[in-house]
């Protein structure tokens, strides 16, 4: 399985924060590089083409509703929002998981 990590952070912030949660080797890709902000489609399909697989062979999980799984979703991405208070409502036109371990590859 593939992994990529999509930040709106600081490229230079994110890398030391990825190398010291010992991710070293998983692709990052900032907004900041890229030009666009999530929830803009540029950085979903970067990150896309950085792994070599087209965006119906991804899914982007993340705990943005707007930003992350509805974005992703519009670039063609599986987008899934990561409730994790349980409290939200279930949207209609994403998924919704409350853990991560509720996700089903």
């Amino acid at each position: 399985m593939a992994v990529a990590i999509v930040t709106n952070g600081d490229l230079d912030q994110q890398v030391r924060k990825r190398d010291r949660l010992g991710l070293a080797g998983r692709t990052l890709i900032a907004s900041s590089e890229v030009g666009e902000r999530k929830p803009g489609r540029r950085v979903f399909e970067v990150a896309c083409a950085r792994l070599g697989l087209p965006a119906s062979a991804c899914a982007f999980v993340g705990d943005d509703l707007e930003a992350d799984a509805r974005g992703s979703a519009r670039a063609g991405l599986r987008g899934v929002w990561l409730d994790r208070s349980g409290q939200g409502s279930p949207p209609s036109d994403v998924e919704r998981i409350t853990s991560i371990r509720d996700l089903v590859w």
